[in-house]
């Protein structure tokens, strides 16, 4: 399971998405962002003006704060 994909699974959330700007290597990540969900995983997004008004319980992270088993990071 990708690492992100664990937060919304610890956080108790059934539906979920988890958000992140083009090109962002983290697994899991979606760009379009759904509206019917309960709870939104912000990856690597600088502001939320960047996204449509979102209804459900929003975290913010930065991929490198969610550990280093992530695919594609080039810093590993």
């Amino acid at each position: 399971m990708p690492t992100l994909l664990i937060v919304p699974e610890k956080l108790g959330v059934a539906t979920n998405a988890i958000v992140c700007p083009e090109g962002s290597p983290p697994g899991g990540c979606i760009e379009n962002v759904p509206s019917d969900v309960d709870t939104y995983v912000l990856v690597d997004v600088v502001s939320l003006s960047q996204l449509p008004p979102l209804k459900g319980r929003v975290f913010k992270t930065g991929h490198r704060a969610a550990g280093d088993e992530i695919p594609g990071d080039p810093e590993r």
